[in-house]
């Protein structure tokens, strides 16, 4: 549960938004930090308009909530696609296997 809620993303979400809050328009959003934080660790999850609209849902958390019920639901065939696609000769993390599928699918 303390996983799946990320403070550490929370915090960071807060912190940025409260550094940026007075730039007009505000540069770091939520999606960006996901992105940004994404990069660095590998199951970061990517939360855009996207995966939002794919889960319906409207806040971050919602959706780490969503995907995390889905990749347990689905690993099995996840995990054969992040073996068919490696990065840096490590299996594609299943939250990015599961983000790519998203983003194909929602138009």
């Amino acid at each position: 549960d303390v996983q799946l809620k990320m403070p550490a993303l929370a915090s960071a979400n807060e912190m940025t938004d409260l550094a940026f809050r007075s730039r007009n328009p505000n540069l770091w959003t939520a999606v960006t930090v996901s992105k940004v934080l994404h990069r660095l660790a590998r199951n970061v999850p990517l939360v855009d308009s996207r995966v939002r609209r794919f889960y319906s849902v409207t806040w971050a958390s919602d959706v780490r909530r969503e995907l995390r019920d889905d990749i347990r639901r689905n690993r099995a065939w996840l995990a054969d696609i992040a073996q068919s696609f490696p990065i840096r000769s490590e299996p594609m993390p299943l939250t990015r296997v599961a983000d790519i599928l998203i983003w194909m699918s929602v138009q």
